[in-house]
């Protein structure tokens, strides 16, 4: 007993005290239960906002299957001196993206945007751009802090991000202050961490998505959070993907789809230039086998596929694309097969990428001039307008 109760002057004294005591208890406790349920209602989704349903994407009760292009200024991104992005030709592809059919965009963007209040007013255009057209954004840190491209090679440049606490420490702040700012926007519908990143130890990517993860966490329970494997390679150089664990209740995997690489990087000072080189595609031979619609379906699973299907997350076909060339010698028929190996599995895809400054040599759909390539994108807008029940194949 309480040893002031055995102090009270008299029984009713301590029946009173009893008494007041049990109704600060039930108040502290209905408060207490008013708090938690709060903290429930922000994490629960709202209206508007894409959730996962074990391996599915859903939105407002009905499955999502996002279909569109990446987009990103090319002059910025690539460039690490330039920090902030230009506003030249979004609002053009905005409406694009509306007459396209598109309802998922993939928005390439570096960390170094958003180390200064310019970068947040960039983003919020875009994301009233999508409120207006009626899509919705992948937020893609395609370059974090400092600003040198990973692409899942480990070079002398990109290297310094990962043994960089400083690097490292900057980038989960800015993931923290994208997700105090939108965690509200329903227009943006998931945070892609990292583009590709450029490391093969496991154990220090999981580390640092992790990190990332609960930034974005403390400030945002809603988003869907997208993650990337980490390439590796085995004694004969076949590549595979691992992703990294990372624990989160709205996660997904996201894969990048460019096989075979002899086809669609072939003939760029960056790609492939040698006997691996695939000329036409659909492929009857090459160093790496015969290539048509079933091999492409094949490498899907592990690409990226299988590994999501085995964890029990969605999963989203984040990039694919063939590289141009003056003259076409099977992209249109790739793009089909990829397109087809995603419907069978319902997956969502967005094409990398929809916009470069010059086309010849690139994956671009436009200069944003007067020359676009109208035939992919029939085909593209053709897939995205699908039901979602017309959309699965068989």
């Amino acid at each position: 007993m309480d040893v002031r109760i055995a102090n009270l002057r008299s029984s009713a004294d301590a029946l009173v005290y009893v008494a007041n005591m049990r109704n600060i208890f039930f108040f502290l406790a209905a408060t207490s239960a008013l708090f938690f349920s709060a903290h429930d209602v922000q994490a629960a989704q709202l209206p508007g906002f894409v959730d996962v349903s074990g391996t599915s994407f859903v939105l407002d009760g009905r499955e999502f299957i996002p279909r569109g292009v990446n987009d990103h200024d090319a002059l910025s991104l690539w460039d690490s001196s330039r920090k902030l992005p230009n506003e030249a030709g979004f609002t053009a592809h905005a409406k694009d993206f509306k007459s396209l059919g598109f309802n998922s965009i993939r928005l390439a963007v570096k960390s170094d945007y958003f180390e200064s209040p310019q970068g947040f007013v960039w983003l919020d255009k875009r994301v009233r751009e999508a409120e207006k057209y009626g899509y919705k954004i992948i937020l893609d840190m395609h370059i974090p802090s400092g600003g040198a491209q990973q692409d899942y090679q480990p070079n002398s440049e990109n290297e310094k991000f990962w043994f960089s606490e400083d690097l490292q420490t900057r980038f989960i702040r800015v993931w923290g202050k994208i997700a105090e700012r939108y965690a509200f926007s329903s227009a943006i519908w998931a945070y892609d961490m990292l583009n590709e990143p450029a490391s093969r130890d496991v154990n220090r990517v999981s580390s640092l998505m992790q990190h990332v993860r609960d930034a974005i966490r403390e400030k945002d329970k809603r988003h869907i959070i997208i993650l990337q494997p980490v390439q590796v390679y085995d004694e004969t150089y076949r590549e595979s993907f691992v992703y990294p664990p990372v624990e989160d209740n709205r996660l997904a995997y996201s894969i990048h789809f460019y096989r075979p690489y002899g086809f669609t990087v072939k003939n760029v000072p960056w790609g492939i230039n040698d006997h691996r080189v695939i000329e036409r595609y659909p492929a009857a031979t090459s160093t790496d086998g015969a290539w048509d619609a079933t091999r492409i379906s094949d490498e899907l699973q592990t690409a990226g596929l299988q590994a999501a299907r085995t964890k029990g997350v969605p999963a989203v076909i984040g990039e694919f694309g063939a590289i141009f060339h003056t003259e076409l010698s099977g992209q249109y028929f790739w793009i089909e097969d990829v397109l087809a190996a995603a419907r069978k599995a319902g997956l969502g895809w967005q094409y990398w990428v929809y916009q470069t400054p010059d086309l010849p040599g690139s994956y671009g759909l436009t200069d944003g001039k007067k020359f676009k390539r109208k035939q992919i994108l029939k085909l593209l807008s053709e897939t995205a307008r699908l039901k979602p029940a017309a959309y699965r194949l068989p």
